[in-house]
């Protein structure tokens, strides 16, 4: 806008909540309500010509649409570009492709099965599904409630921000406009709603989240109820209302703060595309979620595993922290949802925060006041730790999670340029609160040694069965070594780091990376261990049966549970090197060999061993092999 004070035709001067059009003839400002023009519609006007203009340069002239697979649709050089996501074809494509199905990591379970014991005692690390609203806490509209209804309980004139999903686009409409398109039979634009939050309307004494989701939050249980004015506002992140029109889809995303979700279908139907949060994964979504080109590129394609499943109605998912995951509307939807910070996930949820800050996530799309929220729940989370430690209870996530949090809480308290000292709600000693925490997880750490002493009675081992073990201890490292996809694709992300360029424009982008490159060496290493595989005679699927190993489980001790992998516990441990270690501990978990061995006599029979299994593979490969271990 120029510096003066421009008039609509009304007389009133421009406002920038009420959306406005320029004339590109004459220059002058309206009022879109003014000129009958809808803000959603303005994005196919090519030239805007206003009532005075029109009877001397003529109507305003559309933007023809010149392809189908671009979000800029006028694109006439767009034939032999990718197809980008949201677009008519990538929608066409993606419900012709099969994906694995999510029945192998989906928990199923019924509403009074999903109560706190069960996630403490069982973790909450994978989504879970629940078929009917029985025994949930879940209070719902009846489900011949419409968008029509919804909008007779927040206002007409309530201002929605409305996904063009063709376009990938943000637009703003109130809801009097959305009701008419989305009860319109012929309809020109797939439009979607995902961002309306309700908990100040009345439409929100008709919803009641999940009891479990309640008593896990803690915004509900932990946020003061009568905060005083110097206190934040409180945010409000667990009464969502979704509508979407058929082909809405929605790209892969974390939700905000690594909060997990409920969401229950009312009407309609969902398919999810779900991708654990393993660190390989996290760190290919963070650089896809910085590439130029993220709109070309499907990120299902670059893990390991992207599972499918459909959602149907009267059925409620819980997301945990973390989850990678996109929804493809097939029919039009009414959805309520809401997410929620807990404790079962904290490493995690501070994991994903931390990401978020990396890659420059606006303001708009973080959680409110997630500092706060964690300054808010670190009294809580101490009282909890002192609680187990008298009643002499082990509550592992518990104390990864506090241990996780105290490092974060000296963080924010000392970094004063990056972390406002505001963010610390009045009434809170924060060098105390620190301490206090470290005290009783240096406690809990102690009993749970105590109890579970880490060095054992040694039983020696039996003769016959020495060379089996051993030989399943290679077979375990030769496996490890072998890549996975989303290794490998890691691995090349390392070695073509993100470099930015300095556009015309002076805006900065970045160069893409190869996904499917494959390493010579690697190719090496795998032949070398199949020809010993092979030697060996070793039945691969066998052995680990036999193993009982579990994803995520400790196998070489050496080896530190990373990121989004459940222990057999079902916690996150937190990977040695990152910020969030807590280190202020008496218990360095060394262990005392009692029966040390020569090491001469090991090495010699380390090579006897290779040339007992292996006595036909050619010196070069044995000697590797028994320098190995």
């Amino acid at each position: 806008m120029a510096s003066r004070t421009v008039y609509c035709i009304c007389g009133e001067p421009y406002d920038s909540v009420r959306f406005m059009i320029q004339c590109d003839s004459c220059k002058d400002w309206y009022h879109g309500s003014c000129v009958n023009v809808k803000e959603h519609e303005s994005s196919d006007i090519e030239k805007y010509h206003c009532v005075q203009c029109q009877k001397i340069v003529g109507p305003s002239i559309l933007r023809e649409v010149k392809n189908y697979h671009r979000h800029d649709y006028g694109d006439s050089n767009a034939d032999g570009k990718a197809v980008q996501s949201g677009t008519s074809v990538f929608v066409k494509e993606l419900r012709s492709r099969h994906f694995k199905s999510a029945d192998d990591i989906v928990i199923r379970l019924r509403g009074p099965q999903l109560s706190l014991p069960y996630l403490i005692q069982n973790g909450f690390n994978y989504p879970i599904l629940v078929d009917s609203t029985v025994g949930l806490g879940l209070q719902m509209p009846s489900d011949s409630f419409t968008v029509s209804d919804v909008m007779d309980y927040i206002g007409p004139n309530f201002p929605l921000d409305v996904i063009d999903v063709a376009r990938q686009e943000n637009i703003r409409m109130p809801m009097s406009e959305w009701v008419e398109y989305f009860n319109s039979s012929v309809r020109n634009k797939v439009y979607n709603v995902i961002s309306l939050e309700f908990s100040k309307t009345r439409l929100s004494d008709l919803v009641k989240p999940p009891s479990i989701v309640q008593k896990l939050s803690w915004v509900e249980n932990y946020w003061p109820k009568n905060s005083e004015t110097h206190t934040p506002y409180c945010p409000q992140v667990m009464k969502y209302c979704l509508m979407s029109a058929q082909d809405s889809y929605t790209d892969f995303h974390i939700d905000f703060g690594g909060t997990s979700v409920w969401y229950h279908i009312l009407r309609g139907e969902k398919i999810f595309f779900l991708i654990q949060p393993t660190p390989a994964n996290l760190a290919l979504y963070e650089h896809w979620m910085a590439s130029s080109n993220q709109s070309e590129t499907f990120f299902g394609d670059q893990v390991d595993v992207c599972y499918q499943m459909t959602l149907t109605q009267g059925q409620t998912l819980f997301i945990p922290t973390g989850w990678i995951h996109a929804v493809l509307t097939p029919d039009d939807s009414l959805v309520f949802g809401g997410n929620f910070l807990h404790s079962l996930n904290i490493p995690v949820q501070l994991h994903i925060h931390e990401m978020e800050k990396r890659i420059n996530t606006p303001e708009k799309y973080k959680f409110p006041t997630f500092e706060t929220v964690h300054w808010f729940a670190a009294p809580n989370i101490l009282e909890q730790l002192r609680d187990n430690n008298v009643s002499k209870r082990e509550l592992s996530y518990l104390v990864t999670g506090a241990k996780a949090l105290v490092s974060v809480l000296k963080i924010w308290s000392s970094d004063s340029q990056n972390h406002k000292h505001d963010d610390v709600p009045p009434g809170i000693n924060v060098t105390k609160l620190i301490k206090d925490l470290m005290k009783e997880v240096r406690i809990a750490e102690k009993y749970a040694s105590s109890k579970n002493p880490m060095v054992a009675a040694r039983k020696p081992p039996v003769r016959q069965k020495r060379k089996e073990v051993v030989a399943k201890q290679r077979v375990e490292k030769i496996l490890k070594m072998v890549p996975t996809e989303s290794e490998k694709n890691l691995n090349l992300v390392s070695q073509y780091p993100l470099k930015p360029k300095i556009s015309p424009n002076s805006d900065i982008f970045y160069d893409d990376f190869p996904f499917h490159s494959q390493n010579p060496d690697m190719q090496l290493h795998m032949q070398d261990s199949k020809m010993m595989l092979d030697k060996m005679n070793i039945d691969i699927k066998s052995f680990l049966d036999s193993a009982s190993l579990k994803e995520g489980a400790i196998v070489n001790r050496n080896i530190t549970v990373p990121f989004g992998i459940a222990c057999k516990d079902g916690n996150f441990p937190l990977k040695k090197e990152s910020v969030y270690d807590f280190v202020d501990s008496d218990d360095d978990n060394l262990i005392v060999d009692e029966n040390p061995v020569n090491s001469r006599k090991r090495e010699l029979k380390k090579e006897h061993f290779a040339q007992d299994v292996c006595p036909d593979v050619q010196p070069g490969l044995r000697l590797r092999l028994s320098c190995m271990y």
